[in-house]
């Protein structure tokens, strides 16, 4: 099991740190971890790749503190969202975070495919923020207990959202008007709301 870091991730303190951060979000993103060489992530911050090993430890090290650091940038505005009463406003804000961060969903993505350690680690650090979160707007969306589990919907949820907005470049080939920003937008919001809000089925 690989251990949680606490506090500020490893790292962040420096500016070139900070920029091996950000070409790390980039690259893990795209390119998974196996895919993604510290040289290709040096190169692309202009440090030297010795630099890795200097502020992170590791390669698996800089993997953690990208973990961290989208868990200590998302937890916060997530749980600030989970006291907005209006599912419809609270739902379109999670999908403009994850749009403007569209690294997230590549990234989430790219793990969910993943086993062992990596996929237990983003498991217990990231992914609970997006399931609770969900589940607590399928809990006040009025649905009646026992039409299914809210964590498991919050997930299915999540991971279209997800998806949708990882796969956006193949679903502007079936629907053009995707390419738009703001009806991208608006329609993945509908569609979240139509699958979160559609009435329970009679007993």
């Amino acid at each position: 099991m690989l251990p949680k870091q606490r506090g500020r991730p490893r790292g962040t303190d420096n500016p070139s740190s900070a920029r091996i951060l950000e070409a790390a979000r980039e690259q893990f993103a795209i390119h998974g971890y196996a895919g993604a060489s510290t040289r290709m992530i040096t190169a692309r911050a202009g440090v030297d790749n010795a630099m890795v090993s200097h502020a992170f430890g590791s390669k698996m090290g800089l993997w953690r503190a990208v973990v961290d650091d989208m868990t200590e940038k998302v937890g916060p505005v997530l749980e600030s969202l989970k006291t907005e009463d209006d599912i419809e406003l609270a739902i379109r804000r999670m999908i403009d975070m994850m749009c403007d961060t569209p690294f997230l969903a590549h990234f989430a993505l790219t793990e969910a495919m993943r086993t062992g350690d990596h996929a237990d680690y983003v498991s217990e650090r990231l992914t609970p923020l997006f399931r609770t979160y969900v589940a607590t707007l399928f809990a006040k969306s009025g649905r009646r207990p026992g039409q299914g589990a809210p964590e498991l919907m919050g997930l299915a949820v999540f991971s279209a959202i997800t998806l949708s907005i990882a796969a956006r470049r193949r679903l502007v080939r079936l629907m053009p008007q995707l390419e738009d920003e703001e009806h991208f937008r608006a329609t993945l919001s509908a569609s979240m709301l139509e699958l979160m809000l559609s009435p329970a089925p009679a007993d």
